[in-house]
């Protein structure tokens, strides 16, 4: 692991955004030589929308750059001043704060939450992650069915649940309807 120095903190927190934590680009745009967004053009919008002042920010705590995703939503805030989006970037706010730190010199990379979260991926907060294993989810074991009056449902469940399942039809099999009331309840309806 590289050794921390403050030339490495700043420039791995300048590639994530000042207000999600999110990496600032992605890996195509970065093949494609684009440039991050500056905070700085975006000053009074990232005021409105996310309640922060890039202006009074220090520039050895916090990042400069804004990624693509939180420009759209300054820009959705602005087209249509949605409570939901506006809300939503408060808690993304809420959320990344905890990752801007100043530089310490006597701490490790691991031990610095801005470096730690770029080297983990950069995720933003509050995005979701898809699963990207291209594993399937585990299956339940076992397929039982249950005969009720009428209908047949397939259930699958896994062995130790089918014990609870039967169990629970045992001692609840009073409250199944049987043809009895069944046809009582036919004959009340006409």
């Amino acid at each position: 692991m590289e050794e921390h120095t403050e030339n490495l903190h700043k420039e791995l927190f300048n590639e994530l955004c000042r207000t999600c934590g999110g990496r600032t680009l992605t890996k195509k745009q970065k093949l494609q030589k684009r440039k991050p967004y500056k905070c700085a053009d975006f000053e009074k919008e990232i005021l409105l929308a996310f309640n922060v002042s890039v202006d009074k920010g220090d520039i050895n705590k916090h990042s400069a750059y804004i990624c693509r995703t939180c420009v759209n939503i300054i820009s959705t805030i602005k087209k249509h001043f949605y409570a939901g989006t506006i809300l939503r970037a408060k808690d993304l706010i809420r959320s990344s704060a905890h990752i801007w730190t100043l530089f310490k010199a006597d701490t490790n990379i691991s031990d610095c939450p801005s470096c730690t979260h770029h080297i983990s991926g950069g995720t933003a907060f509050g995005r979701k992650i898809t699963n990207t294993s291209n594993t399937i989810p585990n299956m339940p074991s076992k397929e039982t069915t249950v005969d009720i009056p009428s209908t047949t449902l397939a259930v699958s469940t896994s062995v130790e649940e089918t014990t609870s399942h039967e169990t629970f039809l045992s001692t609840n099999s009073s409250t199944l309807p049987t043809d009895d009331t069944v046809e009582q309840a036919e004959v009340l309806d006409t």
